[in-house]
């Protein structure tokens, strides 16, 4: 099983590096994201397979994994086809960082669902062709005569809760426990506290998700350790009021045409106290430059009009004192030369730094309203803002609304992906519900564990619409496969289908437990992300869902 996996993986990395998706350091969470995901579809099969081994009457292994995959096969489609239709809606986005990673996942869950459909059962019905010949688990040529079958997964703790002549296996001992709790579910007073912890738990979801800041921070990929994060930090101590660098970006224009441009431009930076903290103008510069040295009874205006003028002007004030440090603002079509007039301006930039800002709801805004002042001059040629931590701060501008946008149009597919598999309505209905409200309680309890919405958590908040399908299309399967009213149909499915799903997050959680102990930035988050996705995903999917089948199903 874990062998499909990493075939599947190793798989879809060969065929994404072919296509030229690059690989960035968010996918490094994937593996454990698919590790997670194939060990759920194993536990499925398998525990199918149990299930009709031990309640129906022996056939052939060939007819027997028919049944299984019947059964199993079905129920692991819906979820994997869900899966890959979410990721690949989420890879429709303008962020490409997000987009080769959801591409990647989609093609890694559907390369290792078609491995496990195909080389983890083939090895299973080898296994068990093998267990029915009596044949030794390691030393296959080996044949025991008296060989009598005992499940590996019995438990001594087993023998002494249980008479001594009766045997049971942890997936018998997980069914009868899950079947304890469905004759509790079908109760009255379980209903009612089921949904109102529902209702709490939405709540506090509501409220975090209002709450929950888009925010992100390059240092925060940093080992703590390390000297560059040292740096940051050093910084921020000791330099508590040193805001952020830029620069205004014009390309080629007729400079003494437009010089007015270029004073309204500066005006309206330094008219922002609440944003600008500086900025650094050549062209003040230079007209003081101009007038100390006028020989003439005209003005600066009427000076540079002059081309040559200017041109020989801008070279003796570029190599001045005084403006000696503007010269790596300008880009010449030729080289600037002493004494020589100055070639063609193809660009020019002008310094400016923001105040310093603490949260995004500072740095946004100010970076939007720089844009806003660029856009407004109305240069002849492209002029836009430049900053390093742009980059982070577009980011963060766009990615609370690149979120909501895919976690719809991924819900959206969900319900026709499950309605087109399920066949009902209803079904697709309430599993879309349950997803949602994992949603909802994952974003919002973010807030409470002090995460905020970046790139990394908003690549595995994508993966939680795919992955909370997993909880739930299984439940509501058994459910519409069953035979019976409504209680016998949720009992039937807590005794035979929730223990696989169970299963499945519990092996979810301990494939990532590792890193809960990783002081990275990445691997944290997504630990608490996913701890959360298994946790919120697994109540709703096993307790809040077969309460509600029991009334609406």
């Amino acid at each position: 099983g874990i062998l499909s996996v990493a075939m599947g993986m190793i798989l879809a990395y060969g065929i994404c590096s072919a296509f030229g998706l690059f690989y960035s350091a968010a996918h490094t969470v994937i593996p454990f994201l698919l590790l997670g995901i194939g060990i759920d579809n194993i536990f499925v099969i398998t525990q199918a397979f149990d299930t009709l081994e031990t309640s129906s009457i022996p056939l052939s292994l060939t007819k027997r994994f028919g049944q299984t995959m019947g059964h199993a096969g079905v129920a692991v489609s819906v979820t994997t086809f869900t899966d890959v239709f979410a990721f690949l809606v989420g890879s429709n986005t303008v962020l490409p960082g997000l987009e080769s990673f959801c591409i990647y996942a989609a093609f890694a869950i559907f390369a290792i669902y078609v491995m496990q459909v195909t080389h983890f059962v083939a090895w299973m019905s080898l296994d068990q062709r093998r267990i029915r010949s009596h044949r030794d688990g390691c030393f296959c040529c080996i044949t025991h005569t008296n060989f009598k079958s005992w499940n590996m997964r019995k438990s001594s703790i087993m023998n002494k809760i249980h008479t001594p002549e009766i045997w049971c296996s942890f997936g018998e001992l997980s069914g009868k426990v899950f079947l304890e709790i469905g004759k509790q579910i079908t109760k009255t007073y379980f209903k009612i506290l089921v949904l109102s912890t529902t209702l709490v738990l939405l709540v506090g979801g509501v409220w975090g998700t209002l709450s929950l800041t888009q925010e992100y921070l390059p240092e925060w990929l940093l080992p703590p350790e390390s000297e560059v994060a040292q740096w940051f930090e050093s910084k921020r101590i000791y330099f508590p009021n040193a805001g952020e660098p830029g620069f205004i970006i014009i390309k080629q224009i007729d400079i003494p045409k437009e010089f007015h441009k270029l004073d309204r431009l500066v005006n309206e930076l330094e008219s922002r106290k609440e944003n600008i903290d500086t900025v650094a103008p050549w062209h003040t510069e230079f007209r003081e430059y101009v007038e100390t040295f006028n020989t003439e009874n005209k003005t600066f205006e009427e000076l540079i009009t002059d081309d040559l003028f200017f041109r020989k002007k801008l070279t003796q004030f570029l190599y001045s004192p005084k403006g000696a440090s503007y010269q790596a603002n300008f880009w010449f079509a030729d080289k600037l030369q002493c004494g020589q007039p100055a070639p063609d301006i193809l660009l020019q930039a002008i310094p400016f730094a923001h105040l310093r800002f603490d949260r995004s709801r500072e740095w946004i805004p100010a970076m939007e309203e720089v844009e806003q002042i660029v856009d407004s001059i109305q240069f002849s040629n492209y002029s836009f803002p430049m900053a390093l931590t742009y980059i982070n701060w577009k980011t963060d501008a766009i990615v609370g609304s690149e979120l909501l946008r895919n976690v719809g149009i991924a819900l959206v597919c969900i319900f026709i992906t499950t309605l087109a598999t399920l066949g009902s309505w209803r079904g697709s209905l309430l599993v879309m519900m349950c997803v949602f409200f994992t949603c909802i309680d994952v974003s919002g309890f973010m807030h409470w564990w002090g995460l905020t919405i970046d790139i990394t958590s908003m690549n595995v908040i994508i993966i939680s619409v795919g992955l909370c399908v997993d909880f739930c299309a299984h439940i509501v399967h058994g459910f519409i496969t069953g035979n019976g009213k409504r209680d016998d149909r949720v009992l039937y499915v807590m005794e035979n289908i929730a223990p696989a799903v169970m299963n499945g997050g519990f092996s979810t959680l301990l494939a990532l437990s590792l890193l809960a102990t990783s002081r990275s930035h990445i691997f944290i988050s997504f630990f608490k992300i996913f701890f959360m996705i298994c946790v919120f995903g697994l109540f709703h999917g096993l307790i809040l869902l077969p309460v509600v089948l029991t009334i609406f199903g």
